[in-house]
């Protein structure tokens, strides 16, 4: 059920093999409002920690004024060849649909 705590665990457990398999780079994307898009909130604060030291974490931000992510931010270095990249998609007073259609940006 989407939603519903299983589905959250079931999401996370799919990233948690896809890390753990180490064969491959990895992408999340987080689509939140204004308590998930600052440094000192809890996206940026998750994915600076340890969790997965054979991974090098880099974050992308959305920057709601220029309409596109912002530079990417290295988070760690992992021991290994491949890197989750973080999406946060997190935007003050916005709706999750606020990225579709014009406002959707793919990076290049």
């Amino acid at each position: 059920m989407v939603g519903s705590e299983g589905g959250a665990q079931s999401s996370f457990s799919a990233i948690a093999n896809l890390v753990a398999a180490d064969n491959r780079d990895v992408n999340i994307l987080v689509i939140g409002d204004s308590t998930s898009n600052e440094t000192s909130e809890w996206v940026y604060l998750f994915f600076s920690g340890a969790i997965a030291p054979t991974h090098s974490i880099v974050y992308h931000l959305w920057d709601d004024v220029a309409v596109a992510y912002a530079s990417p931010v290295t988070l760690s270095t992992g021991s290994g060849a491949h890197t989750i990249h973080v999406w946060n998609a997190s935007v003050s007073g916005a709706r999750a649909m606020f990225l579709f259609g014009v406002n959707f940006s793919l990076p290049s």
